[in-house]
């Protein structure tokens, strides 16, 4: 009998990027798939399933929780479900809170995507974190997670419950045949030229959210760094957040204009992994970084921090080069090597190429679809 799914995240952009493929495969096993995400900057014309909209913020204020909190758990009372997969951190609390306060209808699973008390977050912060994890874990029914370090986190502390179960997943899947077509299919010169680049640099990028978390802060030092010692490249800067103002100001106050080029939120990607020479990502939280997978399954060498994530993707300097969180200095010298040394950017690359087979939609769909499915076992069926 099919089952009737509801997933949660903040904002409709998790489920245009990542969600599409796992949508599909569940209505093709007969379940009926609902979601639900905030009602800010979000739409609902765009899924072919039916959409509820919250209210809901990136932020922990009380006021704001509380008013999420409060119309989700109308969402799960009226929706009569037998699963609910609530998406990363924020929306991990607010969705285990509505549970809660809506009568625990159906499971809960709660698919992490990083677990908040990360190895390289302040201590006090990791251990708050860690605490309101344990204290959740009464309305979780069972756990995805994507890394290593999370999967020891979680079994170590029953982070899916007394009796639930920790599915370690490693990715939420990529399109490694699409991606290899596009990255394949870019004139390279010609496309840095359109995002008013100098053809003959060599391009270093780097592709996130402009948070301090995923280290967009320490990116642009790398390129002070690089560039104060007298050597040349282009350092693109792609995506949004709370910190832009902060890159736009420190680029002008170290005219690094010539440098650094910041493209704000950019659709293309995969077009851009495959004009640059390196990713540079020097994150500090990840659970299973989608564009570290991308840049592998485009043929473009990873440069990234050495924290979960990254480190269960990446064989360091094997299919791409791992350094310590934070180390600038370390970064700068890795990148210096790999724009001097073609013939082994070429190497990580294959390698890199080969390996990006492991995170394809082909292989990780099944793995989500038997956590919903095995989830669901002991609810009720309605």
């Amino acid at each position: 009998m099919g089952l009737k799914v509801l997933h949660i995240t903040r904002t409709s952009t998790t489920i245009q990027a990542f969600f599409r493929p796992l949508i599909a495969a569940e209505l093709a096993r007969g379940h009926t798939v609902e979601l639900a995400f905030g009602n800010e900057h979000s739409s609902a014309s765009d899924f072919n399933v039916p959409v509820h909209l919250y209210p809901v913020r990136r932020s922990f204020s009380p006021l704001a929780l509380a008013s999420s909190v409060k119309a989700l758990s109308r969402i799960l009372q009226a929706g009569r479900y037998n699963v609910i997969v609530a998406h990363m951190a924020l929306v991990g609390l607010i969705g285990r809170a509505a549970f809660a306060l809506a009568g625990k209808p159906g499971r809960m699973l709660y698919a992490s995507h990083g677990l908040p008390c990360y190895p390289a977050c302040p201590k006090l912060r990791r251990k708050m974190s860690l605490f309101l994890e344990r204290f959740l874990r009464r309305w979780t029914d069972g756990m995805i997670v994507l890394n290593d370090y999370d999967y020891r986190v979680a079994t170590k502390y029953k982070l899916a419950g007394e009796t639930g179960t920790v599915h370690l997943l490693r990715s939420v899947g990529i399109n490694c045949s699409a991606i290899n077509q596009r990255a394949s299919k870019i004139d390279v010169g010609h496309y840095r030229r359109s995002i008013g680049l100098d053809a003959n640099l060599p391009v270093v990028c780097y592709a996130g959210r402009f948070i301090k978390a995923k280290g967009v802060h320490l990116f642009i030092r790398i390129a002070q760094r690089f560039i104060a010692s007298g050597k040349k490249a282009s350092f693109v800067v792609a995506g949004s957040g709370p910190l832009e103002h902060y890159l736009e100001r420190f680029i002008a106050k170290n005219k690094l204009e010539d440098y650094i080029k910041i493209l704000g939120w950019y659709d293309d990607t995969i077009g851009l992994l495959a004009a640059s020479d390196v990713l540079c990502f020097p994150t500090l939280y990840e659970g299973a970084p989608v564009i570290v997978q991308e840049a592998m399954a485009s043929g473009t060498a990873v440069l990234s921090s050495k924290v979960p994530g990254p480190e269960d993707l990446v064989d360091n300097n094997i299919t791409g080069v791992l350094i310590e969180a934070g180390d600038v200095d370390g970064f700068c010298e890795a990148l210096t090597d790999l724009l001097a040394n073609k013939e082994k950017r070429l190497e990580l690359s294959l390698r890199a190429l080969e390996k990006s087979a492991d995170f394809d939609l082909s292989v990780c769909l099944e793995p989500w679809l038997e956590a919903i499915e095995a989830v669901s076992k002991s609810s009720e069926t309605f």
